[in-house]
């Protein structure tokens, strides 16, 4: 929090400047001066990355705790996600050192890192993780979708949400599609804004008090998912010009406003629903079936926040497909887009209820987040440092995150034991 202080209060005008060019390694790879970023701008990449459907599983899990439970969870796992992000920042520049590339994938730096075995593993669980998310999207998707209709069945209106991104991306031009995105994303941030302002008033102090600790638990798996971001850390190393301080400050930022958000939103809707021990209650369904403006505001913001998340993961999907076939550019044939949304299409269309929406999020958030942002972000910045892909001392950057050694197995074993956990509890075992 410190750094984000300094940065905004001390030297404002580095958030707003691009960052001096980092050419001072022998091996580091030219930066090319036509696509700078700022740090400010940065920041906001991080942020509209990590504000999506993840903030609707939020309230369902955490009703049970309260309050303080749920603000101390959110601000550990900001804590965990910024720093698994600033270990792939790490890994990337180092990793581009190597390659001499202007950019490198996660894929990429598990190859370097991790050899060939790494590779193959993390492109598993990155298939895994996009095409349970996708699912989770589609499935809410679909129901919302459905309720805005006034009642059309999953079976039509989970195959329909998905084609109206779908369509679009695939076949409209790339900058098209951007500048949706960004009217979408706006949408999404007036709907917060409004919801949050109107709720305030319906805001019982009390129920903010009750504090249920043992009853956190069942959010651990939401956590990763709410604050998911890692896949645009590559794009702030190209855009910061490989200034590994430029990049902590826009991770650090730009974290932090979902945060704010995502507090300020706990407040709001487990300060209005009561909880009644033994139900399973969502909130988010019970504030849109009451029909009221305030319902009828969460149902939409619903809707744009899920249709911003799918098309984001969707994207990062049909760009993987594309460069498993070499191609070049943004265009993206239109049979990628299908082969990343039909599956969960067809998914939500057969099997499409509640239920599964948050059953596929809690997949992503241990088996899919945990593990690709979570332990591999670990091997891969101990492999960079210590491993046979270490470069020299003067030509590797500096630690991102301080603790060596003790910090990255710290790192790697809270998320293999949060792992582990929950898989414990999926067995029945105890």
């Amino acid at each position: 929090m410190r750094l984000i202080l300094l940065a905004l209060l001390l030297q404002p005008s580095q958030l707003f400047r691009p960052p001096p060019r980092q050419l001072s390694r022998s091996r580091l790879r030219a930066v090319p001066d036509e696509a700078p970023g700022t740090v400010l701008g940065s920041a906001a990449l991080v942020a509209g990355t990590t504000v999506g459907a993840g903030i609707l599983a939020l309230p369902a899990k955490t009703l049970a705790a309260g309050l303080a439970p749920t603000a101390t969870l959110l601000i550990g796992g900001w804590l965990f996600m910024a720093a698994t992000g600033l270990l792939i920042a790490e890994v990337d520049l180092n990793t581009a050192c190597v390659l001499d590339r202007d950019a490198v994938s996660i894929n990429s730096m598990a190859e370097e890192t991790l050899g060939d075995a790494g590779a193959t593993a993390a492109s598993a669980v990155f298939l895994f993780l996009h095409y349970c998310l996708l699912t989770a999207y589609v499935v809410q998707g679909g129901q919302l979708l459905g309720e805005a209709l006034g009642g059309t069945d999953t079976l039509a209106a989970a195959p329909a949400f998905a084609a109206s991104i779908g369509a679009p991306a695939a076949l409209l031009p790339p900058a098209t599609v951007e500048r949706l995105n960004t009217v979408l994303t706006a949408g999404v941030v007036a709907s917060f804004c409004y919801i949050v302002a109107g709720g305030i008033s319906r805001v019982d102090p009390e129920l903010l008090t009750r504090a249920d600790w043992s009853a956190i638990a069942p959010a651990l798996p939401v956590i990763p998912v709410v604050y998911v971001y890692q896949t645009v850390v590559p794009t702030l190393c190209y855009r910061l010009q490989c200034d590994l301080g430029a990049v902590r400050r826009a991770v650090l930022v730009g974290l932090t406003i979902p945060l704010c958000m995502f507090l300020a939103w706990s407040v709001v809707v487990l300060g209005s629903t009561p909880y009644v021990a033994g139900e399973s209650i969502d909130p988010m369904a019970l504030a849109r079936a009451s029909g009221d403006d305030f319902g009828t505001a969460i149902l939409y913001f619903s809707l744009l926040a899920v249709g911003t998340s799918l098309l984001g993961f969707a994207t990062g999907l049909v760009d993987f497909f594309g460069d498993l076939e070499g191609l070049e550019g943004d265009n993206r044939p239109p049979y990628l887009w299908a082969a990343a949304l039909a599956p969960p299409a067809a998914i939500a269309a057969v099997f499409g209820n509640p239920s599964l929406f948050f059953a596929a999020v809690d997949l992503a958030g241990v088996y899919g987040i945990l593990v690709l942002f979570g332990v591999v972000p670990a091997l891969m910045a101990w492999g960079s440092r210590y491993g046979a892909a270490a470069l020299d001392a003067d030509e590797a950057v500096p630690e991102a995150v301080p603790g060596g050694r003790a910090s990255l197995g710290a790192i790697a074993g809270f998320a293999t034991a949060i792992i582990g956990l929950e898989t414990y509890g999926r067995l029945g075992v105890g």
